[in-house]
């Protein structure tokens, strides 16, 4: 699963903030509320940071505003904010050693009277549970997250919850979690495509495919809402590829038509190696329903025009991989047509 989004959104000024925290410059004096925003914003900079995975940026800016919190004896709710993202930052740099001090530190002063920095503790302390194997451990610190967020009116705090408890628990249980986000989502298409994503994933693996083709095709229709074109057509594609694994042949050649003539126009628009691997995967996979249906000559041309645009896709080891398997397929059928 990709890696949760945080809240805020840095406000202006924040990197000039930045800049005389680290030359060591003393705050100006002014109002409470001036040395408040200081660390908001540097905590709302590290969250844009850590939401674009650059997690040793966010690493370094949440230590500014712990520093900036430590200077300034700002409410010990806001420092606890700042502590737990320098731990978890930390973990998602790769170093848990480095975070573990700083999610004590926020140990000691967290609460659970302060819903919002409460529910930032329990995300990395659960991070770290997940990290050191003790997945059922974390599954409960991430329901007490989620239950503390409802209660508290902190949206998207409950769907950071219902991912992480996706991500640490299995089969039914992660299915469940995954249901539980998707009700707190209604109505924010950037967190409900996903989720009905994952869970769409999820039901295939465990071979539920009916339901899965069902939620591939509601994924379809937030990543629409979002505005989401490729993800859009990866569910839709993942739709059209399950109804040929329930053996619904004609649903699946009319869905993966719809995909393939996307492809293409997308292919005609912009070449590129990324546009023509998406024209391959849709010629391949229309392939297959022409050979499950029997219809073997469509199949092979079909199969033969995936392999030529795989060999406009670059030489990733998955697309070489793909038409080598490919490859090996037509010989074995142009072997029987000559038998």
């Amino acid at each position: 699963m990709t890696t949760l989004p945080q809240i805020r959104t840095p406000r202006v000024g924040v990197v000039a903030c930045v800049a005389l925290l680290a030359a060591g410059c003393a705050a100006s004096a002014g109002a409470r509320d001036a040395e408040l925003d200081q660390t908001r914003e540097l905590i709302d900079l590290g969250d844009a940071q850590f939401n674009r995975r650059q997690y040793a940026e966010a690493f370094g800016t949440y230590k500014l505003a712990v520093v900036a919190a430590e200077r300034d004896g700002v409410p010990p709710a806001l420092e606890v904010e700042a502590l737990a993202q320098v731990a978890h930052a930390a973990l998602l740099s790769g170093d848990a050693s480095a975070g573990r001090p700083w999610l004590e530190r926020a140990r000691g002063l967290a609460t659970p009277a302060e819903p919002a920095s409460w529910s930032r503790f329990l995300l990395a302390r659960g991070a770290y549970e997940n990290a050191a194997g003790e997945r059922e451990r974390a599954e409960r610190t991430f329901a007490e997250m989620f239950a503390v967020a409802l209660e508290n009116g902190l949206v998207e705090r409950a769907l950071q919850a219902a991912h992480m408890g996706a991500v640490v628990s299995s089969s039914q249980a992660r299915i469940d979690w995954l249901r539980k986000g998707i009700e707190v989502a209604d109505g924010r298409p950037g967190w409900q495509a996903p989720l009905v994503t994952n869970l769409a994933r999820t039901l295939e693996s465990e071979g539920r495919l009916a339901e899965a083709r069902g939620a591939y095709e509601e994924a379809g229709r937030s990543y629409g809402a979002a505005g989401d074109g490729a993800q859009r057509a990866a569910a839709e594609w993942s739709a059209a590829h399950v109804s040929r694994l329930l053996g619904e042949l004609d649903a699946a050649r009319a869905g993966m038509e719809a995909c393939l003539g996307a492809a293409r126009a997308a292919f005609e628009r912009a070449p590129s190696w990324e546009n023509a691997e998406w024209v391959g995967r849709c010629l391949e996979e229309l392939g297959e329903v022409e050979l499950a249906a029997g219809r073997e000559g469509e199949a092979l041309r079909l199969l033969s025009e995936a392999v030529e645009m795989y060999g406009r896709a670059g030489d990733g080891a998955e697309v070489v991989g793909r038409a080598r398997a490919i490859g090996g397929r037509l010989a074995g059928m142009g072997a029987q047509e000559q038998g």
